[in-house]
C-alpha cells in the first residue's frame, strides 16, 4: 500500500472517521494505551510503516516515519526547504523545538495548516523524519 496523504482525509487506505475496527481485523498491531486525557490511543500496524491514532474506536490522525507521499514525492527524508519548494505550503506559527531522546539532536515541528500536517525535521536544516496527519474536526 502506498501512504499517499490526502489532506484533511487521512493518509492511504487510511481515513479520519473511520472505525478502528476496520484496522484491527486485517492487520497484525500493537496497541499503545492512551496515557493522558484527552489524547488518543496509538495503534502500531507491524507490516505498514504507519501508526494510528485512536479516539473513541475512530481514526483521528496517522503517524508516518517511513513514507508519506505528496505530490508524487515521499515528503520524509526531505529537508523543510526542499518540502516546501516541491509542495508550495508554508508552515504556520512558531516552529516548536524539543530534545530527541536518543541523542542530543534536537527536533523542530512544523505545522502545515492548509493540508493538516504536522512535520518533524531532524536538526535545524536537516531530513523531515515524521509526518502527522490529522483530522481537523477532532482538534481544539
Amino acid at each position: 500500500m502506498e501512504l499517499i496523504l490526502k489532506p484533511f482525509k487521512g493518509v492511504g487506505d487510511f481515513n479520519f472517521g473511520d472505525s478502528i475496527t476496520s484496522v484491527t481485523d486485517n492487520f497484525d498491531y500493537e496497541l499503545i494505551p492512551l496515557e493522558e486525557e484527552g489524547g488518543s490511543d496509538l495503534y502500531a500496524l507491524e507490516d505498514i510503516p504507519v501508526t494510528l491514532g485512536v479516539n473513541d474506536d475512530v481514526i483521528d490522525a496517522v503517524f508516518c516515519d517511513e513514507e508519506c507521499i505528496y505530490k508524487g514525492k515521499n515528503i520524509i527524508g526531505m529537508t523543510i526547504e526542499e518540502f516546501m519548494n516541491h509542495t508550495g505550503e508554508k508552515y504556520h506559527g512558531d516552529v516548536e523545538e524539543e530534545e530527541d531522546e536518543d541523542d542530543d539532536i534536537p527536533v523542530y515541528i512544523y505545522e502545515f495548516e492548509e493540508i493538516g500536517i504536522q512535520v518533524w525535521e531532524k536538526g535545524k536544516g536537516g531530513s523531515i523524519i515524521s509526518v502527522i496527519a490529522s483530522d481537523p474536526s477532532e482538534e481544539d
